[in-house]
């Protein structure tokens, strides 16, 4: 045996799974397919919760903008904001993020092999022969964190394609250079925006030496997110005084959470967006990543110390009980905020609702709480409601 543990993906579920084996006393190896630093297209904010859940902080010089509160914009350009004197959240660069990541499961005793693909395995009595692009090496485990279109689910049989209609998101986004004309945006603010399109929400997210604009929307209107998004962005620079005459777009797709998927087979296991681990509304993957990645690493160590037959399905369960809810409520909520009018005028009447937002990015449970208090206050809200659509005829 070569190896205990074979990691498929250097991204925060692969880099957490590693590190957390490894300090085990595991013998891992980490495979990237790309050389490190690899470019990474995300829209680079880190939520506070997903930073907590390091065990190491993060270098300073690894944040290009500390996030204090969030701002919502409607259709009609009319914002409500939220801003602490707490931080909510860092934009970083992902490409340097992902090699700290990488880093710190290095000095926890795991190998790296950069530039190396996975291609396949086979299964041979007690272990796993797992192929690279370096040559064949054996392992007890195999985990696929290789990302939204997973190698590894596809080569176990754990999943094959994707469901065009509900599995998977789609966001576009582009970065602007800054140039000192930003003054109608606070870099300390995360921007949210109504879209003219079902179920999309926009997102601007300071990063200090440039901007990062984006939509997030259903993979069924991929196709028309990229005129919406000229027409938006024309929008937004006239709003916001910006001058933007020549851009790149990028686009990616990310797994929709809040259906409950197979992310084993046998020693095979999924994490982070291979798994499907993604919160539907606000699009962030990089917290139940590192959650996945650390939950995955302790149930393969407990399974070695008290018997392999249960890794699967205590690993499935741990996930589940705690992502499962939450994904479920962050779906209904981009649902609900996609059809746009009456939603976002409840939020104009009741600002109240912004906190909650804010309060997504910090803490596990949000969208819990969030309906817990709407739950409480819905007589109040809808009577604030009424009068002021009333008070504006």
């Amino acid at each position: 045996m070569d190896y205990h543990v074979v990691v498929a993906g250097g991204g925060p579920a692969g880099a957490s799974a590693a590190r957390q084996a490894a300090l085990k006393g595991l013998k891992v190896l980490l495979i990237e397919k790309q050389k490190m630093p690899r470019s990474k297209a995300c829209a680079g904010l880190v939520s506070k919760k997903a930073l907590e859940e390091l065990d190491y902080p993060l270098p300073e010089d690894l944040t290009a903008r500390k996030i204090k509160g969030v701002k919502l914009i409607d259709s009609q350009l009319n914002e409500y904001t939220r801003k602490t004197s707490r931080v909510i959240g860092r934009t970083v660069n992902r490409s340097d993020f992902d090699s700290y990541l990488v880093h710190k499961a290095r000095e926890a005793g795991a190998d790296i092999w950069d530039d190396c693909s996975f291609m396949g395995l086979e299964e041979e009595k007690d272990r796993l022969l797992v192929e690279t692009s370096r040559g064949k090496i054996t392992s007890i485990f195999l985990v696929g964190a290789d990302g939204v279109y997973s190698k590894v689910a596809k080569k176990a049989g754990i999943r094959g394609k994707w469901n065009k209609w509900w599995d998977l998101g789609f966001t576009l986004f582009t970065d602007i250079p800054c140039h000192g004309e930003e003054e109608k945006i606070d870099p300390e603010i995360a921007e949210l925006y109504c879209v003219s399109y079902p179920f999309s929400l926009g997102w601007l997210f300071h990063h200090g030496s440039h901007l990062n604009i984006g939509i997030g929307t259903a993979k069924l209107g991929e196709k028309k997110v990229f005129p919406l998004f000229k027409e938006w962005l024309s929008q937004l620079a006239r709003h916001k005084n910006l001058k933007i005459t020549d851009y790149k777009t990028k686009g990616y797709y990310l797994p929709a959470g809040g259906i409950k998927r197979p992310v084993y087979k046998g020693k095979v296991f999924l994490a982070g967006d291979a798994a499907g681990f993604v919160d539907s509304f606000s699009g962030e993957g990089i917290y139940f990543a590192l959650k996945s990645g650390r939950y995955l690493a302790e149930e393969i160590y407990r399974g070695m110390e008290e018997g392999l037959d249960n890794i699967g399905p205590g690993y499935t369960r741990r996930c589940y009980d705690d992502f499962l809810k939450e994904f479920r409520l962050s779906l209904a909520t981009a649902v609900i905020l996609g059809k746009k009018v009456i939603p976002f005028q409840l939020i104009k009447y009741n600002p109240f609702l912004v906190d909650h937002i804010a309060n997504i990015m910090e803490n596990t449970g949000g969208y819990r709480l969030m309906l817990k208090d709407i739950s409480l206050k819905f007589p109040g809200m809808v009577s604030r409601y009424a009068r002021g659509v009333l008070n504006t005829k």
